[in-house]
């Protein structure tokens, strides 16, 4: 599933969250109903923002959704929300022709925007498409390592040219390597039995 316009998008966003600066709003069945589809919508959304039919994309057709979403988001009062919103669905996309994640066309877009909440949302993002997992108990944090090693590579790759991105991806690394000591130490744990 994915959003084609930016119009589309932000109307979602409204139905999920109100006003940054505005008053709350009253909770009805129905504000309830539009705000959990809306967040379905959004969190089914695989294709990267700008894509057409066919799910390909380029840098323009990316920064020009984007451009339109974010300052229609601004308009509702929302762009925050759409920024974490934009780097959470950005976050789900493959690597570019160069084996490098995210492409160039979304690296580009995130670092050019220079947002704070995208870059929040696109590790979210980055976290939330592991999606469910399973290991042995005696295992360990291998898949962690993994997973860390692959986001080094990357933010490696990323460091001069993309820093923003590049540090979002060593932030996720170091987040894994944490994760991974834990379920070394919990496996260790079980074998001796405690």
């Amino acid at each position: 599933m994915h959003v084609t316009q930016p119009e589309v998008f932000v109307e979602l966003l409204c139905l999920l969250y109100g006003p940054k600066n505005g008053e709350p709003r009253e909770a009805t069945d129905q504000g309830k109903f539009g705000a959990d589809s809306a967040f379905t919508i959004l969190h089914a959304c695989k294709r990267q923002p700008g894509s057409d039919e066919e799910g390909n994309f380029t840098e323009d057709s990316v920064r020009a959704f984007v451009t339109k979403a974010r300052e229609l988001a601004k308009e509702k009062d929302r762009l925050e929300a759409c920024d974490s919103w934009l780097g959470q669905i950005m976050a789900r996309g493959e690597p570019g022709a160069d084996e490098v994640f995210p492409s160039k066309p979304i690296r580009d877009v995130i670092e050019q925007t220079g947002s704070a909440d995208m870059l929040d949302g696109f590790r979210t993002g980055c976290f939330n498409k592991r999606g469910v997992y399973s290991r042995g108990m005696l295992d360990g944090g291998e898949q962690e390592r993994d997973l860390a090693s692959e986001y080094r590579r990357n933010a490696k790759a990323l460091e001069i040219t993309h820093p923003m991105v590049a540090s979002a991806l060593y932030d996720l690394a170091k987040s894994y390597d944490r994760h991974g000591l834990m379920e070394d130490l919990d496996a260790k744990l079980r074998r001796e039995g405690r």
